[in-house]
């Protein structure tokens, strides 16, 4: 074994000759949060859909948290992406089947259950399988597979990054 220091590109491209320019919202971007409640009702059927929140296509979205009462049989939850007219463009590009069964007042991070660690600094509008960047809206949906047969409030805390 050997002692190593290893280097991110954001480094690698600060200390490059001549000097690499790192995207701003990765290095020194706002961070800013979205925070809300939607309800599950115990009369809806799978299929159903939860919308969280609009996001810009060139925002990136590096934590979605997710907290919730225990929705007896809500087993699966897809967490992804709509366009502005609320079709599903990619319904689980962060998690899915996620249970909300059980009560979460700890908050699970569900960012990354689909999505792979290494895309953290992407952009929604890659997140969303698009080849360039349409300038546009999406919205942050849960799709409910298997929707559960209780009522209960789900909130979320997701964290943005903004150039």
């Amino acid at each position: 074994m050997a002692v190593v220091s290893t280097k991110s590109s954001l480094v690698q491209n600060f200390e490059a000759k001549p000097n690499q320019f790192n995207p701003a919202a990765l290095l020194y971007g706002r961070r800013r949060g979205i925070v809300g409640t939607v309800a599950v009702a115990a009369s809806d059927d799978d299929g159903s859909t939860y919308v969280l929140a609009p996001v810009r296509s060139s925002w990136v979205i590096p934590s979605i948290r997710l907290y919730n009462d225990a929705i007896t049989g809500g087993t699966g939850y897809d967490v992804g992406l709509y366009d502005s007219g609320l079709t599903a463009v990619d319904d689980d590009a962060y998690a899915s089947a996620v249970s909300l069964a059980a009560v979460s007042t700890d908050g699970v991070e569900v960012a990354f259950e689909a999505r792979d660690i290494n895309r953290i600094g992407q952009k929604v509008w890659q997140d969303a399988g698009n080849s360039s960047d349409p300038m546009s809206w999406f919205f942050l949906v849960l799709t409910a597979d298997t929707v559960g047969t209780a009522a209960g409030d789900i909130a979320f805390d997701v964290t943005v990054l903004v150039d």
